[in-house]
């Protein structure tokens, strides 16, 4: 048998070999060498040689690594005419790695020609052959490929299904991304894979295309999407926003928004904000967001503007501020970038004045914006500056100066929070100003500075033309404990409007002086009318209620009653404030306080006391009027 194949070589090379080396001295060195020439003849010669040489042997049981060989040659020569005889062995040749390799080299060529042997390739009995023409389909490029490739990603074997799916991607047709999308549901991991790495190929396209189906009921194909789509990194995080905004997607987008930005605290806040009904529940969200908010659910927030209650938005500048500063200079452009994006004055003015909670590295970004054309942005940059406090002193101060009034109206309001021996100067001097408006904010902000020093220029004012200067510049006495003109602050209190400012009360009960003690009676006097009056109305309308809702507890009732009753003049933050200090004052004055209060007809414990749970401002004092 051996002798028999060494003859069968001899012969072939006597008939093939020989003839040619004694004609010409060519084979398959040159042949080699040819074959990848810069030279179009030395290729042509060499492929007219390979040509000769498949011809004879396809379909034969010559060595197949040699015909390999021919093969990859044939590939090499990169000529037009070398499609041919790479289809005639895909058409004709038995063995398998032959058919692989031919199929190989027509996918390096790209010709449009082999089209239909490469589609019929997908039918072949041999894996590996469907699973190389899967692949060549792809760089083909050829969209008449798409039905075929669909077909195999239906193929019994799945490292085809896994090849025809990779291939769809580089096709690169938009209608592959439905089956796509199918196969991803496959039971092969690698189908799996391989359908996930062609739709990241396709971008948007892809992630439009499978938002839908976190809509749809739950499947297995949902949760692998909810799982893949973070895949997509920054290009996903906005549409999943948007899906985030429609009540059937939300809880799917959540969960993808969760694994996307690694935090699953803030997006269920963000849920409930969009939900809240008053001030109270929306205030208790916001400071659970401050505390484990991440600079996504910034950039959420911003997204959703339009879907946030009103109540919840004057709330945020805080909150998105302390999260903003957590995050450091990354917080910061973001909150920068949204004072300039888009034409919702509301939202870049919230953006700037959370900007002025990041602290000190923010006020180069807000700098820019004080010589901006929209006056309401001025104005919040000038606030958000006065939030940064001292160290934005210097960038505030010439803006005590400018003509616009409303803009040295915001200036001024902003020193008062800043104590500084610079900002109670130029406060002073703002007391001399021809507009009445700004003297009153300047004396308002001097008695916030609670600065000793401005009590004579206060003075001055006590004669001033304009009796709402007068009145500022009497509580501004009255803050800053002035004692020469107690009968002026008691005249002020006692017919100025009502409630009081709380502060003020409080001032009175620490100047020392028996003559407050009579205007101090009149304020407990006058919220116990109130009281009363408020203890009346509840008590008729919970019998009202708990006749028509007999199924309601006490408890209930005296919360929907509470409810109703919200803006009762009882309930009133300074009033009841007010009410709070006088009563802490007589006590310093040594009156007999809680005979005073029995008197007044007050019953601590009684059912439905407003003060029986006070606001942190002004606790009840531990006097035991019962």
């Amino acid at each position: 048998m051996v002798l028999l194949r060494r003859y069968r070589r001899m012969l072939w090379w006597c008939m093939c070999g020989l003839p040619c080396w004694v004609g010409c001295s060519y084979g398959w060195r040159e042949v080699r060498q040819d074959a990848k020439s810069d030279d179009m003849a030395a290729r042509n010669r060499a492929l007219d040689y390979l040509i000769d040489y498949i011809s004879k042997t396809t379909g034969s049981r010559e060595g197949v690594g040699q015909r390999q060989e021919a093969v990859q040659l044939v590939t090499d020569t990169g000529l037009p005419r070398s499609i041919g005889p790479l289809r005639m062995i895909l058409m004709h040749e038995a063995d398998s790695l032959l058919r692989r390799d031919a199929i190989r080299g027509l996918a390096v060529l790209r010709s449009a020609q082999a089209l239909a042997e490469l589609r019929g390739a997908l039918k072949d009995r041999d894996i590996d052959v469907r699973m190389t023409a899967a692949a060549a389909l792809g760089k083909l490029g050829d969209q008449r490929a798409l039905r075929s490739l669909v077909e195999a990603t239906r193929d019994p074997s799945p490292a085809v299904r896994a090849s025809a799916a990779s291939a769809l991607a580089e096709l690169g047709a938009d209608r592959a991304i439905p089956f796509l999308i199918r196969a991803l549901d496959d039971e092969n991991d690698d189908v799996q894979r391989a359908a996930q790495k062609s739709l990241l190929r396709f971008g948007e396209k892809a992630i439009a295309r499978l938002l839908p189906i976190l809509s749809q009921p739950s499947s297995s194909l949902q949760d692998r999407v909810i799982r893949f789509l973070p895949e997509f990194g920054q290009p996903v995080f906005v549409p999943l926003i948007q899906a985030f905004r429609q009540r059937t997607s939300q809880e799917n987008a959540k969960r993808a928004l969760s694994e996307f930005t690694r935090d699953g605290q803030s997006w269920p806040l963000l849920v409930r904000l969009t939900q809240v009904q008053d001030k109270k529940e929306a205030e208790s969200v916001i400071r659970e967001l401050s505390a484990v908010g991440s600079l996504a659910a910034v950039h959420a927030v911003f997204l959703m503007w339009d879907d946030m209650p009103v109540v919840a938005k004057p709330l945020f500048r805080t909150c998105l501020g302390q999260i903003a500063q957590r995050s450091g200079e990354e917080g910061r452009r973001l909150l920068s970038r949204y004072t300039r994006e888009g034409d919702d004055l509301a939202r870049r003015t919230t953006a700037l004045l959370a900007l002025g909670q990041a602290g000190t590295p923010a006020i180069d970004l807000i700098r820019p914006h004080l010589s901006s054309q929209t006056r309401a942005m001025v104005i919040a940059a000038i606030r958000a500056l006065g939030q940064i406090k001292r160290p934005a002193l210097s960038t505030l101060l010439p803006y005590t100066e400018v003509e616009d009034e409303e803009l040295r109206y915001t200036a001024i309001q902003q020193l008062g929070a800043i104590p500084s021996s610079n900002a109670v100067s130029a406060l002073i001097k703002q007391l001399k100003h021809p507009s009445a408006k700004i003297r009153i904010v300047a004396i308002e902000a001097l008695g916030q500075q609670r600065d000793r020093a401005a009590i004579p220029h206060a003075r001055d004012l006590l004669t001033d033309p304009v009796n709402n200067v007068v009145l500022a510049a009497i509580q501004t006495l009255l803050l800053l404990g002035d004692q020469q003109n107690v009968q002026v602050y008691i005249a002020a209190l006692k017919y100025g409007p009502y409630p009081p400012e709380p502060t003020y009360v409080e001032t009175l009960g620490r100047l020392a002086d028996t003559k407050v003690v009579p205007l101090l009676r009149q304020i407990t006097r006058r919220y116990t009318r109130d009281w009363k009056a408020y203890l009346q109305t509840s008590q008729r309308m919970l019998r009202q209620k708990r006749r028509k809702a007999k199924s309601m507890t006490t408890e209930q009732l005296e919360e929907a009653v509470s409810l109703d009753l919200a803006s009762h003049p009882a309930r009133n933050v300074l009033a009841l404030c007010s009410f709070v200090e006088a009563v802490r004052a007589l006590q310093r004055y040594g009156q007999p306080v809680p005979a005073l209060l029995k008197k007044y007809g007050y019953r601590h414990k009684a059912p439905m006391n407003p003060l029986l749970n006070p606001r942190e401002r002004c606790p009840w004092p531990a006097i035991a009027p019962d």
